[in-house]
């Protein structure tokens, strides 16, 4: 960096990302994981899944975050099995 150069932050900055976008992002990866392979299946089923896994991601959200998502989760339809690896069929 040159010596007339400053350094600034301007937090509406489009290119500015808000504080914890990422843990945001980690959350949104998992809860879509466990909606693949989780959906239409009990309540209680879904909450320990979302929490392992988002504990194994380092992503803390909260347990009334979880509850909404597994609630969400759980009222969706099965899908129908595809013979993969993502099937519920044996759980």
């Amino acid at each position: 960096m040159r010596d007339n150069e400053k350094v600034r932050f301007d937090p509406t900055a489009p290119d500015i990302r808000p504080v914890g976008w990422q843990v945001q992002m980690r959350i949104d990866w998992v809860v879509t994981q466990v909606m693949a392979t989780h959906r239409g299946l009990p309540e209680d089923q879904v909450r320990i899944e979302l929490a392992q896994r988002l504990r194994g991601m380092g992503a803390a959200a909260g347990q009334r975050q979880v509850d909404n998502y597994a609630r969400a989760i759980s009222a969706l339809p099965s899908l129908p099995a595809t013979g993969t690896a993502t099937d519920t069929a044996g759980r």
